[in-house]
């Protein structure tokens, strides 16, 4: 007889986490928007964070054409949502959500 081990995610506000611990912020504050898209400015401000193999891209492209979500998935689970809002010609940082192991 075999046994599968199987592992259990927590689904946290759409992030599917390994536990229920999970690191949330709100920001507020303005800083010069940046020109890069919402998926590279995750990629350049989370770099320490983003590991090999994850994937970085847009979550939905919501009816207001000044705010994105970008998603980061690891191993085929959801483990950070960042949202940017359009500010001018650019992007700022406007709040993440994201699992501990994130």
């Amino acid at each position: 007889m075999t046994t599968a081990e199987q592992t259990t995610y927590v689904a946290l506000n759409g992030l599917q986490c390994r536990s229920r611990k999970m690191n949330a912020a709100i920001l507020d504050y303005i800083v010069r928007a940046k020109g890069a898209s919402p998926v590279e400015l995750t990629q350049d401000e989370f770099s320490k964070r983003i590991e090999e193999g994850d994937t970085v891209e847009i979550a939905n492209r919501q009816e207001d054409p000044n705010v994105r979500t970008v998603r980061v998935v690891r191993d085929g689970r959801v483990v950070a949502l960042i949202t940017y809002g359009r500010v001018g010609g650019g992007w700022l940082l406007e709040s993440y959500e994201a699992c501990a192991d994130f």
